[in-house]
């Protein structure tokens, strides 16, 4: 009885299966926004050879419809509607011009109204993994946020525990500061400083960077496009702050700009070529349309901008995000929530002599799976030796500086700490070997912040001036606000 119910169920589901594909369109379209006649050619060609294999279902026809993209990003739109949308598409895949941005934007937002998938080989701005204004855009490369994920694993491979972080005050600027943190206190690694500039600053004064020499860390890790880059390595080398004892370690578009200073850690994406994104974003889509050709009920897109939005282009989308390539063309490709690409393999580049780039190592996804399921990937150094520092030293900096100036705080513990309070108008005997020691009016005072005013005196300020004089620091006492020795807390 148990082995006929078996069989029942699963003649069920085969039937129940037969009756959604056969259902389902047999004709699907996608079409290619794209940035040459050369890569119109080679997406049709892709789909051709697709169509032909055994990736999608028997008797389905894989068509394929493009158009070049327009530097004008309205005319990118009216493109889309006037020729794709009209031919029916189930997914586009869009490229770029080199130095416009708007009009990849404009074809995700038009498709993204019929909730048509978008899938980009170029676009690696952080707005697009934004689901509120891209709501049905995925792509084949990693934003330029994910490079946060490899300075963490270049950080703490070396073994430094804080870092400075300059940035854009833009949302990809604030993209990358909120991932930095999350990744940094995973790995125990203090964030020390983050200092925002202006998009597309042009006169930085020397003011800018005072909290950077300031700091103890001298790691400093840098967020920029490569025009404030440009101006960035110009002040900061005005000031020192790319001399021996630094490690700058900047994206890849502040690696691009000439006035770059040796010593300087970057990244390069690999498998950028467009090519080779076509073929891959080609597959993914086939995989994820015969997918849903056997578990969905799938309705024909739109014809006409006209229309409303498409219910199919949702469930859709959730198929394209879900597909995995082992071997694509551009190395192992899977997506997160957002629809960003995973697992990208870039190399370390190392700026040297001349402003020579070498590459010194990869991040590369390992065969390894996390205990999440995930892959985790992998930082391999070629020899730390060969990598040239800033000021031209082969020897890998400290990554910190132990500052001269040093802030004491005490609490009144006889006998080892005496207190007396000052009258006005009145000041510490030297004779008595007192030290100013005021009482401040918060926990972290600002300067002359003080609410009492009070000289210490005893062993311990006796100690604590000997210690200055032999190693050679200054000092400023104050007595902590509550007169209470405190607790641990890991910020202060």
């Amino acid at each position: 009885m148990d082995a006929f119910r078996v069989a029942f169920s699963l003649f069920f589901f085969f039937v129940s299966t037969l009756g959604v594909a056969a259902k389902n369109p047999t004709v699907y379209t996608v079409a290619g926004v794209l940035s040459g006649a050369d890569k119109q050619a080679l997406f049709e060609g892709a789909v051709k050879r697709i169509g032909a294999s055994d990736i999608l279902p028997d008797g389905v026809l894989f068509n394929s419809t493009t158009i070049l993209m327009s530097p004008n990003p309205i005319r990118s739109a009216l493109s889309v509607c006037d020729n794709l949308i009209k031919s029916q598409v189930y997914a586009v895949v869009v490229s770029n011009i080199r130095g416009n941005k708007l009009s990849p934007a404009s074809v995700s937002y038009t498709c993204g109204f019929y909730d048509i998938p978008v899938i980009g080989i170029s676009a690696r701005d952080t707005v697009f993994s934004d689901k509120n204004f891209h709501a049905s855009f995925l792509r084949t490369l990693p934003p330029y946020s994910h490079q946060v994920d490899v300075w963490i694993k270049i950080v703490a491979l070396f073994g430094w525990k804080a870092v400075i972080f300059l940035h854009t005050n833009d949302r990809d600027g604030r993209s990358v500061l909120g991932r930095l943190h999350n990744l940094a206190e995973k790995n125990n690694i203090e964030v020390e400083k983050s200092v925002e500039f202006e998009l597309g600053v042009t006169n930085l004064t020397h003011s800018f960077l005072t909290e950077v020499r300031e700091a103890k860390s001298r790691i400093i890790l840098m967020y920029a496009n490569d025009e404030d880059a440009e101006v960035i390595f110009r002040v900061a080398g005005s000031v020192n702050l790319t001399g021996v004892g630094y490690v700058w370690i900047v994206s890849e578009q502040a690696l691009q700009v000439h006035n770059r200073p040796d010593g300087l850690l970057g990244l390069h994406l690999s498998h950028q070529e467009e090519q080779a994104h076509i073929l891959d974003s080609v597959k993914v889509i086939a995989q994820a349309l015969s997918e849903m050709y056997e578990f969905e009920n799938i309705t024909e897109p739109p014809n006409s901008c006209g229309e409303s939005t498409w219910e199919t282009g949702k469930i859709f989308y959730k198929y394209l995000i879900k597909q995995k390539l082992s071997r694509g063309r551009t190395g192992r490709i899977s997506f997160d929530a957002s629809g960003d690409r995973l697992d990208g393999d870039y190399e370390i580049i190392n700026i040297q002599r001349g402003g020579r780039r070498v590459t010194v190592g990869t991040y590369t996804p390992s065969k390894e799976v996390s205990p999440e399921g995930k892959h985790e990937s992998e930082l391999k150094l070629k020899n730390e030796t060969t990598i040239i520092w800033p000021g031209g030293s082969r020897d890998k900096p400290e990554g910190y500086v132990i500052s001269t100036e040093l802030k004491v705080v005490t609490i009144e513990d006889k006998p080892f700490m005496w207190v007396r309070k000052l009258n006005p108008g009145e000041n510490c005997s030297a004779e008595q070997k007192e030290v100013f020691c005021p009482r401040p009016n918060s926990t972290f005072p600002a300067k002359n912040d003080w609410q009492e005013l009070y000289c210490c005196y005893g062993y311990c300020v006796d100690l604590l001036v000997k210690l200055a004089e032999r190693v050679n620091f200054t000092f400023e006492l104050h007595l902590t606000i509550d007169g209470t020795f405190g607790l641990y807390d890991r910020v202060s």
